[in-house]
């Protein structure tokens, strides 16, 4: 089975972006949103929707003509259509827009590099993850979504702007509320969850950190400051 570098992969992203700068008009020194829908219909690639009866089915892809089930019927899947559940419509768009581009992302690999997609991927369909995988294989595919995504051009530049510094050391919704609303104004710009916003940067050596504060993350981090008060 032949990997690929990170370098490949970079390659491979930024010739995908390329492209779709060419067909949709898009300046060099344009800030934009790469559209999975508009990426997927450059490549021949089709986004169908449908019910999975299994809301923990994000989608699936097939590397080549594979038989699954849909809901209750059975279905022949093929390697040019990215299978999206009908659900994730009704959600996060972030959430959305990164599920379809790693299905995309495992057709265009397919096309490139077929060696890269051993037996395992090949006699079934591939359930789509909603964050990059510790499988070194899916980990090659969520990582071409997240930088067709966000090309590296782009975010050097909406960082610099934002930021005015090269990396950030972390990012709290409640430490630091002003950096927080800009790094929440960027995963908007982007069109992804601010989970995976920081995950990217985090690979491009931009950001140290990510704290994410849900309710109880919050309630510890508030009983933290309250007794830093206290000593102090």
């Amino acid at each position: 089975m032949a990997y690929l570098t990170e370098k490949n992969i970079e390659t491979i992203a930024y010739s995908i972006v390329q492209q779709y700068m060419n067909v949709y008009n898009i300046s060099s020194n344009e800030v934009f949103k790469v559209s999975p829908e508009n990426v997927a219909n450059m490549l021949g690639i089709k986004i169908q929707y449908v019910d999975f009866n299994d809301k923990e089915v994000l989608g699936k892809v097939a590397l080549c003509n594979v038989k699954d089930e849909i809901g209750e019927r059975e279905v022949t899947l093929n390697n040019k259509t990215v299978y999206m559940n009908k659900q994730l419509l009704k959600g996060s768009s972030g959430h959305r827009n990164f599920v379809t581009m790693c299905g995309i992302s495992f057709l265009i690999l397919n096309r490139i590099n077929s060696d890269l997609y051993g037996e395992k991927y090949r006699k079934k369909s591939i359930t789509l993850r909603d964050a990059p995988s510790d499988d070194i294989v899916e980990g090659i595919t969520s990582t071409l979504a997240l930088e067709i995504l966000m090309p590296k051009e782009t975010i050097n530049l909406v960082f610099n702007k934002v930021y005015g510094v090269d990396k950030l050391n972390v990012i709290n919704p409640v430490v630091d509320k002003g950096n927080f609303i800009k790094f929440n104004a960027m995963a908007d710009m982007f069109g992804v969850t601010k989970e995976i916003l920081a995950i990217r940067l985090q690979k491009m050596g931009k950001l140290t950190e990510y704290q994410f504060c849900g309710y109880e993350n919050l309630l510890q981090l508030l009983m933290a400051l309250k007794n830093y008060h206290c000593k102090a």
